[in-house]
């Protein structure tokens, strides 16, 4: 089962970060770089499959960090049940440098980050920092699409009254109408920018892993 290694206040979203690892030196190694780095913040040890997809299933995850082993392992169910489980959660994987793995296969089937094992500090710390600006883009998306629907339900409400008002009621609603929709289109256009910034992080931070892990292992 799931333990705790640190328990702290809260960080961002008062979420905890996940390791799944069936080697724990590492994980405790991981624990370590990982306090020294986000303080407060809370880390659960899973050392299996079937513990972490309990876990997945009943908590939520800022990110979740696996061994390479954890991950491919039943041909990658690991990483099939977190995108059912938590879609957006970000996913990273340490790969041993000795070991013949695809990682371009880990990639395609969800990794959002690799990291060599064992990793630096700083590689973790990146790798980190890169899961949560990920995590603050899609909340910002989320909170940019849920305005967005607000004013469609305004400019329904707009329209209603439009169709049963007086004259002037009629003008005011029809100005209150064009204010909504160039807001919305505002809206519109900024939900655009956060997902493609989202997918270019996504897209650069695979890449420049599965470039320096291929490049090690040559």
């Amino acid at each position: 089962m799931a333990h705790t290694v640190a328990s702290t206040s809260s960080y961002q979203e008062s979420g905890s970060i996940l390791f799944i690892m069936d080697e724990p030196p590492l994980a405790q190694l991981l624990g370590i770089v990982v306090h020294d780095i986000v303080p407060d913040i809370q880390v659960e040890i899973c050392h299996s499959q079937e513990d972490a997809m309990y876990s997945l299933e009943r908590s939520s995850y800022l990110l979740a960090i696996t061994s390479a082993e954890c991950a491919t392992t039943n041909d990658f169910r690991l990483l099939h049940q977190a995108r059912n489980y938590q879609s957006s959660m970000p996913l990273i994987a340490a790969v041993p440098e000795t070991e013949r793995c695809d990682v371009w296969k880990m990639v395609h089937h969800g990794v959002f980050d690799l990291l060599p094992n064992p990793p630096s500090q700083l590689q973790v710390m990146k790798s980190i920092h890169r899961a949560l600006s990920h995590n603050e883009l899609l909340c910002n998306l989320a909170s940019t699409h849920r305005a967005i629907e607000q004013i469609m339900q305004y400019e329904d409400t707009v329209r209603t009254r439009m169709n049963n008002g007086s004259h002037d009621a009629q003008r005011i609603m029809q100005e209150l109408a064009l204010r909504f929709e160039a807001t919305k289109a505002r809206l519109t256009e900024s939900a655009d920018r956060l997902s493609r910034h989202v997918e270019e992080i996504r897209t650069e931070t695979q890449c420049r892993a599965v470039r320096t892990l291929s490049t090690r292992r040559i």
